[in-house]
Formats: structure tokens, sequence, C-alpha cells
């Protein structure tokens, strides 16, 4: 007998689907709950392609029927990114786990549901991937293009402006291409836009392709134009328009107008289709061919297993943590590397008297910082060694993330590795930042399950052995002292 829609056995599986679906999401809650801050933090774009999404899985929800079909490769897979979640999760690797969330519902989902599942929802998790947060990648290039751009506008239409790096200077005032002016934000909007366009209305895939190119190219040329329409505002207001503080809806405005040309070509691209067979290629399935068409009847014990494989990640999170971590970091011990003089010598530490210069790193769980003079130097700068330990990897109170560097990237003069200097530290990475008036030279290295290291993603792959030992922090120890009038020889004599 058949197992269709209208079979009781066939409606108790569905429950069942439903439940362990259910179970899926609360496992991976953690991840699920990142993307509502992520999409706050930098893409607004990423709600509008999250509920369309989810639209589309319910306008679609009658394909949707659980059988046996291709059981063992679709858990195996989702088997596999369950466990690169929980490794992602545990390094605190946002773009990693959530992109392993969207892998393990997607091949659970095809476990349940076989080839006709895979079809129908392989373009819904395509779509989603705009909504993850790596498109940020795009900064730099699309900022180089746009200063490239401009400056050769600037130099044809021959407005007097001196051109350097991402500025352009007038003798009035200076207009700065700077990231927020690489458009990011309408290359993400048109990608989305041309998307879900080109899914619903263009049949051929190379004329999707097309379209979603056209749109690109046009955001990117819209933001062009919206950069050297300032710069020209700027050189005929002496940098005295109200546009020079605020302009997004003015490039709100040009991208509209010039996204147009995107809507005119593709209804070129329809009308196209509808003269070829170009529209055969795309077959929605209807209520009453799902309803014909025999499956292969999913087995209770298919399901439990396809579910427990998809949310190994998570219990194997949950049983790993169940243990405390060593919550203090250690004192400073002479002679072992990376616990270095420095330290050792800072009881006698003026700490209430000390400026500080601190590192940019912020959700420490623990800080420490020493100041001394060497003894019988008064000549010598103050020194100052400052520890943050982090204790986890739990999302913004990392050691190794995005928002935490060592200076700020407009206050970060230079930096470079430099070792071995002595039998205590032997390799550090040495930077030159702005301290307020004055430069600092800075040394500075990460400790992580008891390895000293100067490379952040080596520390990073390292709080994987924390995490399993349930060892003490992870710590960036950063050592400075100030520059002379003319250069940091007297700091670099200092820190040796």
């Amino acid at each position: 007998m058949t197992d269709t829609l209208e079979n009781p056995g066939w409606r108790l599986t569905h429950r069942a689907v439903r439940l362990s679906l259910l179970v899926i999401l609360a496992a991976l809650f953690p991840t699920l709950a990142t993307f509502p801050t992520t999409w706050l933090d930098s893409r607004s774009h990423g709600f509008v392609v999250a509920a369309y999404c989810l639209a589309l899985i319910w306008m679609r929800r009658d394909a949707f029927r659980a059988n046996a079909e291709k059981f063992a490769p679709a858990v195996a897979a989702a088997g596999i990114a369950s466990l690169l979640w929980l490794i992602a999760f545990i390094l605190g690797v946002r773009l990693f786990h959530q992109t392993a969330a969207v892998a393990i519902c997607l091949a659970w989902a095809v476990a349940m549901f076989g080839q006709r599942g895979y079809e129908q929802l392989w373009p819904v998790a395509s779509l989603f991937v705009l909504a993850l947060p790596f498109w940020e990648v795009l900064l730099g290039p699309l900022q180089a293009m746009t200063v490239g751009v401009n400056h050769s506008l600037v130099r044809l239409t021959g407005i007097p402006a001196a051109l350097s790096g991402t500025q352009i200077r007038f003798p009035f005032g200076t207009l700065e291409v700077a990231e927020s002016c690489a458009g990011l934000s309408y290359f993400m909007s048109a990608l989305t836009i041309s998307t879900i366009y080109a899914y619903h209305f263009l049949r051929h895939n190379k004329v999707r392709v097309l379209a979603v190119l056209i749109a690109v190219v046009l955001a990117i040329v819209s933001n062009w134009i919206r950069v050297f329409g300032l710069v020209v505002i700027g050189y005929r207001t002496r940098m005295q328009s109200s546009l020079m503080a605020e302009h997004a809806l003015y490039g709100w405005v040009i991208f509209a107008v010039v996204i147009s040309l995107f809507f005119f070509l593709t209804s070129r691209f329809e009308a196209w289709e509808r003269t070829t067979k170009a529209a055969e290629l795309a077959h929605i399935i209807s209520n009453d061919e799902v309803a014909k068409t025999a499956v292969s009847p999913l087995r209770s014990r298919h399901l439990a297993v396809a579910t427990l494989v998809a949310v190994v990640g998570p219990i194997g999170y949950v049983a790993l943590n169940a243990r405390a971590f060593s919550a203090t970091m250690p004192e400073p011990v002479p002679g072992v590397r990376g616990q270095s003089q420095w330290a050792t010598q800072a009881t006698d530490a003026r700490n209430q008297q000390v400026q500080w210069w601190m590192p940019q790193m912020r959700g420490e769980h623990e800080q420490r910082r020493y100041a001394f003079a060497l003894p019988g130097d008064s000549a010598m700068p103050s020194v100052q060694v400052v520890r943050f330990g982090y204790i986890g990897t739990a999302q913004g109170r990392e050691l190794v993330g995005s928002g935490n560097v060592i200076s700020a990237p407009g206050k970060l003069i230079s930096e470079r590795i430099v070792g071995p200097l002595d039998e205590q530290l032997r390799t550090v990475r040495q930077a030159v930042v702005r301290d307020r008036t004055e430069a600092r030279l800075v040394w500075y290295w990460y400790r992580v399950a008891d390895v000293e290291t100067t490379s952040a993603t080596r520390a990073k792959l390292l709080e994987l052995v924390t995490f399993l030992k349930r060892s003490s922090p992870s710590e960036l120890i950063a050592v400075s002292a100030p520059c002379g009038s003319t250069d940091c020889q007297s700091a670099l004599k200092a820190l040796h």
C-alpha cells in the first residue's frame, strides 16, 4: 500500500519528523541565537534573506515526505558537519559554526526526505549563504576599486586635488574614501535582490547567473558614482555641504536609480525565455504529484539514528564542558620562556601612578598590570607589562577574535616579528603604536595551553587543547615602553 499523505502512518511519521527537527534546532540554539546579533552588527539584509528562505520552505512543504532514500550518505554528512560544528563552537569561530549548523540541517533533511528533499532544499541553502557573515572580506577589494576609479576621475576632470592613498585633499579640506565608502551595503542589496528575482522569474541557469552579475556590476558602479558625486560636491561647496557629514539617503537614491536598469534588462530576459524551452527547465512539484508518488517509508529507527548523529556535536560540547576550568592565571616563574623577568620584577610597581597604555582587547576574564623602571638607571623609561586572561572561548570573550587587536588600525605605525631575543623569550611580535602624544614600542605574544606563540592562528587552534584539558586561561602578554623623541632605541634597550 502506498504511504500517501492520507495514510495514518504517514501522519505519525510526519509528527515524529517535526519533533526531531525541534530537537536539532534546540541543540543548535547557541548558534542560531547568534544570527540576529550578526545581522544587527553587520548586514541587516540577513533578516530579509532568512524570512524569504522560511517562506520558501513553507510554500514547498507538501513536497517533503519522509523516506529512507539515500539514508546512509546523508546521515554521515550530518555527523561530519556536527563534529565540525563542535570544533568551530569550541574555538569560537562564529562564521564556521554558523555554516556548520546550516549544513547539519540540510544533511539531516536530505536523510529524511531523500533526493526530492535535496532538490527542494538546495536552492534555499544556497540563498541562505547570503546571510552568512563572511562577505566583509570584500571590503578591501571594493574599497581599493572605489579609490582607484575616483582617483582616475579626479585626474580626468581636472579637479585640483592631491591624491594620497585613500585621501583626496583639497586646499580647504580632505575627503577620505574609508571602508564605509566601499559600497558593501549596495553590493549585498543588489546581490540579494537579483538572486531572489532570478530564482523566481528566470528559468535558465545561465540567464540567472548573468542577471546576478549585471546587478552586482550596477551596484559597484552606483557606489563609484556616489563617491565621485561627493568629491564634486565637496569641491564646489568647499566642503561646506551638509552631504559631507550625512549622505546615507543620497547614496540609496543613486543606488535605486542605477539598479532600475537591472529590472529593465531582466524583463528582456524574461521575454526571451518565454519564446524558448528554457522555462521548461523549472519543474515545481504539485500537491497532486506528491500524493501520487510512492516512496520508501521511513522507519522510526532511521529517524532516531539520523537525529542522534545530527546532534552529536552539541551533546559532545555539553559533555566536554561539564568540567570546570582552572580559572587562575599562573604567576610568573623566572627562567621560563614567556614568564619573563619583567613580570617577576613587578612587585615594586607603582601601579596607581602609571598612565597605562592598553592593547585593544575586550571580554577578558582576568587582567593584570605591572610597571617598573630598571634598577639603578633612572634615565630608562618605565616598562609596562599587561596580561589578559581568557577562560574558554565564549562569543565576545575569546582571546583571538575580530575585535581583539594590539592597537586600533589608525594608531598602528608598524609591526613585525623579531627574535631570538634571549633565553627567556625567543620570539615576539614587535609593534610601534601611537599612545596619546608619543609613540610606544610593544612586544607581545600569546600563551595558550602552556605554549608560547606569536601566531594568532596557532593560538586559536591551541585553544582547542585548552578546552579539552580545562587548563589555565589563555593569555595575551604585552610588554611596552615609550619611545624617545626621535626613535625607539631607548625603548628597545629597556625591553632588552
